[in-house]
Order: structure tokens, then C-alpha cells, then sequence
């Protein structure tokens, strides 16, 4: 008798009811050994919802499965750390409050720290993760999206390829412009001349790195935000490195060591299919990223971004235009929505692009040096 197939059940992803601004939906799947025969899968999914009018509120919605047990209240406080930015989050005070999840109450554990709260609650197998900024707990109602599942694997012997992910449409009204609403604690504020220097400012704080970028191999030096960075990187021949194209980037960042390493698969056209970058910066902040090919964005290449760098999650979406004159990178770092817009002023286009200025503007929270990443990352590619 054949052996029998393991169900495949769907995770439920949850939206806030009534919200009017932009969502990004994502997730992923991974394994873990649980000492039996095959691996555990367990799922993840998120929605970030955001506000185009007032880029600081925000709610992100986070879905595990399978789950057992009860609330972890360590899991609690670090998604609140994680927020907030402080550490001292761990000392905030827990209470029980009612949220409706479909109609019927939920009791989540509540920590507050100011604007900024998360909650978590335990429904059945799943365990659902709160994470907000300037939205109040009595204003969440929760309701099941019926359009975007994300199927759980039960058990496997191996990784199982992520289902394709899709740039958030809404995410493609209007580019995130220095004059927009943004406070200055938050804004990116950046113009590439020349193809040689990237000067402006990050939360206020002055930028000057030399470098030369789009290529294969470079070097940068100067400051991102009041931190020193000398750093160079190496990209191998695409055309004769095999299906897998090597990369790497070592130098100094902050007066910390930097070592990145990663690989990228290409599809036969040359296009980016997935990748992965491992690394630290420093003894205190390794990094990881897993990136993969994506549906929508602008009319030309698209990708997702999971990873972490120190204790902090991202996950984002980047899309170039075919021409290569526009880029977007929209998502979350440690559950605060980030917002990255780079292209060419109008009047630039009619020169050439080497002596023309790609200006990057945008919202971002999170750990510098990772900004400094997407930024390098954007000046490769557009």
C-alpha cells in the first residue's frame, strides 16, 4: 500500500478592517529537524499595512504555523524591541486586551512603550504577531484576506522553492520625493553625481562616499550618516562563472570588520533568479539574506529580500524599470515600513546617464548600515 500523502494546509493571513492605505503581503516557508524521520515545515506570513499620509503609523500583521503551546511573552518583547529600537523594551508592562479576529474577540498579550505596542495571541495551531506605531489597539479588527494564502508543506526531506512572490501594487503610487510629509529622524535625502559620488543626508546627518558604481569591481570610501566606511567589492563575469555567480564585499564599516559572501542563480536570459548573501559586520551583527525572482513592480526586474542583520528582520521588495532609469524598494525592517525611490530628475534624462544625478528619496528606520546596503545595491543597478 502506497504510503499516505500528507495534507497541505493553507495559513491564514489577516488584514486590519478598514484600513485605507497601502499592504505588502509576504512570506516564506522553512524547515526544522524535530528528531523524526522527516523535517518540520512551518510557515510565515506578513502584512504590513502603511500610511501614505503619515509614513510613522503602521501596523504589520505576522502569521506563524504550526504552532503549539501558549503566548510567549519573550517573543512579546522582542518583536517590541524590535520596533522600538531599545532594548529596554524587555521591561515593559503585559496585559490582556480583547482584539476581534473574524468577528469574535481574541484575547492578545499587549505590551506598550509609547506610540509603539505588539501584541500576540495563540489561535488554535497558529500564532498571530502584532507590531504597531500611532494606531491604536482599539481601532485593530482583524479579518481574514481571502486573496493571498500562503500553503504549508506539512512534512519534507527537503527546502521546498517559495511560491512567487508579487510587488505590492499600491506601492507603485508616486515616488517617495524629498518633499514629501516625511519628519527628518526618518528621511533619506541622497543624489548620485557623476556616477562617482553620493553626497546628502540620512535622518539629517551628512553623506560622502567616493565610488564608482555600477561595476564589477570598486571601491568605496567615506561616511553614510557619521559612520566611516571603506569598502570593496567584487562581482565575478557572469558569462563564464557558471550557473552560479559569486560575489563578495570586505572592508571596514563604523571601524567594524565587514566580510559579505553570496551567490546568485541565473535564469538563461542572464536575469537574476535567486540568491543569498551571509556575512557579518563586526562580532555583533551577522548578516543574512535570501532573495528570489517576484511577480510585478515596475516594467522591468523584480525581486524579493528576506533576511536579518544583527536581531533585526527585513523584508523587502526592489524593482528596476527596464530602462533602467527608476528604481523602488518598498517592505519592513524589524517591523517599521521603509520606502526608497531612485531616478533621474526629468531634465537629467536628456543628457547622458553617466554625467547625469540619480537622486534616492524615501523613509527609512532601521540599522544604518543596512541602508547603506540598499543604497550600494540601488547605484548597482539603476
Amino acid at each position: 500500500m502506497a504510503p499516505e500523502t500528507p495534507s497541505q494546509p493553507v495559513l491564514p493571513l489577516y488584514e486590519v478592517e478598514g484600513w485605507s492605505g497601502p499592504r505588502s503581503v509576504g512570506g516564506f516557508t522553512s524547515l526544522r529537524d524535530d528528531g523524526e524521520s522527516g523535517s518540520l515545515a512551518e510557515a510565515t506570513g506578513t502584512v504590513q499595512h502603511e500610511d501614505a499620509d503619515f509614513p510613522q503609523r503602521h501596523i504589520t500583521v505576522t502569521v506563524r504555523a504550526p504552532f503549539h503551546g501558549g503566548p510567549d511573552e519573550r517573543t512579546l518583547y522582542e518583536a517590541l524591541a524590535r520596533l522600538t529600537g531599545d532594548a529596554g523594551s524587555g521591561t515593559a508592562s503585559v496585559t490582556t486586551l480583547a482584539i476581534p479576529v473574524d468577528g469574535a474577540p481574541a484575547d492578545f498579550r499587549v505590551a506598550h512603550r509609547g506610540p509603539y505596542w505588539a501584541g500576540i495571541c495563540v489561535l488554535g495551531d497558529v500564532e498571530i504577531t502584532l507590531t504597531a506605531a500611532h494606531v491604536g489597539v482599539s481601532d485593530v479588527r482583524l479579518v481574514r484576506m481571502r486573496s493571498a494564502p500562503i500553503a504549508v508543506h506539512g512534512r519534507a526531506d527537503r527546502r521546498r522553492a517559495p511560491r512567487p512572490m508579487r510587488f505590492p501594487d499600491d506601492a507603485l503610487a508616486g515616488g517617495a520625493r524629498a518633499d514629501s510629509p516625511v519628519v527628518e529622524g526618518i528621511r533619506v535625502n541622497l543624489i548620485y553625481e557623476n556616477r562617482t559620488r553620493l553626497t546628502g543626508t540620512y535622518a539629517g546627518v551628512p553623506v560622502d562616499l567616493e565610488m564608482a558604481s555600477p561595476a564589477s569591481h570598486g571601491r568605496a570610501t567615506g561616511t553614510f550618516a557619521g559612520d566611516a566606511v571603506s569598502a570593496s567589492w567584487e562581482v565575478a563575469d557572469n558569462s563564464t562563472s557558471g550557473p552560479t555567480v559569486p560575489a563578495s564585499l570586505t572592508g571596514t564599516y563604523a571601524d567594524e570588520s565587514v566580510t559579505l559572501e553570496g551567490g546568485f542563480g541565473l535564469e538563461p536570459d542572464f536575469f537574476f533568479d535567486a540568491g543569498s548573501v551571509n556575512g557579518a559586520i563586526g562580532d555583533s551583527l551577522p548578516v543574512h539574506a535570501q532573495a528570489s525572482g517576484a511577480e510585478g513592480g515596475l516594467n522591468g526586474k523584480t525581486v524579493s529580500v528576506e533576511g536579518a542583520i544583527g536581531g533585526t528582520d527585513f523584508s523587502l521588495f526592489a524593482t528596476i524599470a527596464g530602462d533602467l532609469e527608476e528604481g523602488l524598494v518598498v517592505g519592513s525592517v524589524g517591523g517599521r515600513p521603509l520606502r526608497l525611490h531612485a531616478g533621474y530628475e526629468r531634465m537629467d534624462r536628456r543628457v547622458q546617464r553617466q554625467s547625469a544625478a540619480l537622486h534616492i528619496t524615501g523613509y527609512y528606520e532601521g540599522p544604518v548600515a543596512l541602508l547603506a546596503l540598499i543604497t550600494g545595491a540601488l547605484l548597482h543597478f539603476v
